[in-house]
């Protein structure tokens, strides 16, 4: 019989210790940031996930999230809430590690992130931008329940400029 996978999910506060565990992380999973910014994590994406902002957010509208099997960091998310407006939550990344990519990590922490999100009151839908260069993440998405709205904007990211592909949940 296969072992039952199962994760433990926690906001990471603000702290050296998760912006190095993070940075890490990042580190050890160069493909997403080759695809999607042309090149390798850059030394401080543990700390710009954490600084990075929408205008008019709050710091305690700005949500990271670690991701742990058997005390290991295997991924991670970046959410926030009442953006683009107050019906809304933007993930801004959902990373799973390298080396622990297919194994169902992936849609179980989907499914722990969108539970803390049903507990928000105001927010209604789940929004996301895959950038086109990484257009291998929109089956997953689409299996989580996401649909593409057909709005493309343009993206840069690390070395790539290129554009994002808009995708929504209805909770």
């Amino acid at each position: 019989m296969a072992e039952k996978l199962s994760c433990t999910i926690f906001r990471l506060e603000y702290s050296s210790s998760n912006i190095n565990a993070l940075q890490d992380l990042f580190t050890k999973s160069p493909s997403y940031f080759l695809r999607s910014g042309g090149e390798p994590a850059r030394h401080d994406e543990g700390q710009k996930i954490f600084d990075e902002i929408p205008p008019d957010i709050s710091v305690a509208d700005k949500y990271v999230f670690g991701f742990y099997y058997d005390n290991e960091l295997i991924g991670c998310a970046d959410i926030v809430n009442g953006f683009p407006d107050e019906s809304r939550a933007y993930i801004g990344l959902l990373l799973i590690a390298e080396d622990r990519q297919g194994e169902g990590f992936g849609r179980m922490v989907y499914s722990l992130l969108e539970l803390e999100v049903k507990k928000w009151s105001l927010v209604s839908t789940i929004r996301l931008a895959v950038v086109r260069s990484n257009s291998k993440a929109i089956p997953f998405w689409l299996n989580c329940g996401f649909h593409l709205t057909g709005e493309v904007r343009p993206f840069k990211f690390g070395r790539n400029d290129t554009e994002a592909l808009l995708m929504e949940k209805q909770l």
